[in-house]
């Protein structure tokens, strides 16, 4: 385990997000707000991107008549509605777009978000990638490398990385670490091949926890054995 302040990027699913009720919830956003001032109390760095999946998701929407260009972009403002909903509740955060929206964004500069990481602000990182055929699993990759992050916690409704989809099958295994080539060769799910490929040639190292569970991104950031490691060693 470590000590070091760590400069982190999270991924947060959309879909956390959702309630049976509604396409938002706030207990979602209290927890993960205060995981976040909890990473920033033991003196982590922390950039944030959210997805829009509790709002729209292309290719849940495929059977509508629009075009998939529009449909992504669709996908894009949800980032910015939940990046926004977020900011009230991190003191010091700042939200950070790809696009003009002048209202709701600040407009997104690698640099500037590094002189502004730098001075202890939260960096709160908006409409994906600006691109369509770009999932925000590859927006965090590309983010967290711009940003030089040591660390990419993708926070979904797993609990990390299975053999198996253990939704169907009660005895899969979860896999404490892999590799980076096992990952590969075992087809695992961990996130689009486009931010894997990306983690992978950059050696950025990846964790995958369950969101909602109290201080497990902590204790990821002290290098404790929670959710899956995937990096290019052999052991974590």
């Amino acid at each position: 385990m470590t000590t070091t302040p760590l400069r982190l990027l999270l991924k947060v699913s959309g879909e956390v997000f959702r309630s049976r009720e509604s396409l938002f919830s706030p207990e979602p956003l209290h927890w993960l707000a205060s995981e976040i001032q909890s990473l920033r109390a033991a003196g982590h760095t922390v950039a944030v991107v959210c997805g829009g999946g509790n709002l729209w998701r292309a290719r849940d929407h495929a059977k509508q008549p629009l075009d998939r260009t529009v449909s992504d972009g669709l996908g894009m403002l949800a980032t910015y509605y939940n990046a926004c909903l977020l900011q009230p509740h991190l003191p010091g955060s700042r939200v950070w777009g790809v696009h003009a929206l002048p209202s709701l964004a600040e407009p997104y500069q690698a640099l500037r978000v590094r002189s502004s990481l730098a001075m202890g602000e939260l960096a709160l990182l908006a409409g994906g990638t600006g691109n369509p055929y770009c999932s925000t699993d590859t927006a965090a990759a590309l983010r967290a490398l711009e940003l030089e992050c040591d660390l990419l916690i993708k926070l979904t409704s797993a609990d990390g990385v299975y053999d198996q989809d253990p939704n169907k099958y009660p005895h899969a295994v979860r896999y404490a670490h892999r590799t980076y080539d096992e990952v590969l060769q075992q087809h695992l799910q961990v996130m689009d091949m486009q931010a894997f490929a990306l983690c992978r040639a950059n050696s950025l190292p990846i964790r995958v926890l369950r969101f909602g569970v109290p201080g497990l991104s902590l204790r990821a950031a002290a290098g404790e054995d929670v959710g899956t490691l995937i990096s290019h060693s052999a052991s974590a």
